[in-house]
This record gives C-alpha cells, structure tokens and sequence, in this order.
C-alpha cells in the first residue's frame, strides 16, 4: 500500500494533471496555508451545472500539489451538485466519525493516510475548500 501511495503522490508532482489557469474562468479560488506558505489556485469553466475544464496553479508542497492534481482530475467532468459531494465527502474523511467516501476516486482515499498529520491535511485540503468556499458565494 505504501508503494502505490508513494507512486500516486509522486505522479502527482512530478506530472501535476491540469496545470494552468483558464482566462475567463467561471470560477477562480485560491486558498493558501500562512503555516508553511502553500498557495493554491483553482480555475472552473462551468457549463450547464458541469464543470467542463479545470485548471490549477500555485506553489507549495508536495502534499498540496499532488492534492490539487488529484482534485483537478475529481471534479472534472462533473455536476456542481457532484463536486459538492466530493468536496464533503474528502472533508469527512478526515473527520474521527468515520466517513462515507463512495463519490470519491481510489486516488483521493489515498490521501486519507495524512490522517495523523493535522498540519498535511491542512495542506491536502486547500484546493478542495477553496473551490467550496467559491461555490457557496
């Protein structure tokens, strides 16, 4: 399990999915982490309730942007009400209750192994809430 979650993340990085900003985006959310600097962009082409492109960009480290790639790839192709899902679902995850997480890609329950890591989920989730945060406004 290590391994695949090592090459997961490494792809990740190494090959981020997504990489660069849409110019006229439905919707642009950054988020950063002041803790350790990470700073994260998320671009939304929506049509018709889908999200029909996604882009991201920003720097930070290795978690964020392998988040950030892994989340690019999640919500791509889906309904805003799907994205919704996926973003409370991935937030439930790390939450001690236990979760259901049957929206999401094996990718993005990888990163569950953080679990133990406050300050890495911290950093795994930016991209995530910051498209939530965009959606609720």
């Amino acid at each position: 399990m290590e391994n695949i979650l090592r090459e997961v993340l490494l792809d990740h990085v190494k090959s981020p999915k997504n990489r660069g900003e849409i110019e006229h985006a439905t919707i642009s959310a950054n988020s950063n982490n002041p803790v350790c600097g990470d700073v994260v962009k998320v671009d939304l082409l929506i049509e018709n309730g889908f999200v029909t492109e996604v882009q991201t960009s920003g720097e930070g480290c290795a978690v964020s942007q392998a988040s950030m790639s892994i989340f690019s790839e999640e919500i791509s192709n889906n309904s805003i009400e799907d994205v919704a899902l996926k973003i409370k679902e991935f937030k439930s995850m790390f939450q001690q209750e236990g979760s259901n997480v049957n929206a999401l890609s094996e990718q993005s329950k990888l990163l569950k192994f953080l679990d133990n890591n406050p300050s890495k989920v911290r950093c795994a989730m930016l991209s995530w809430l910051a498209v939530e945060e965009s959606l609720i406004s």
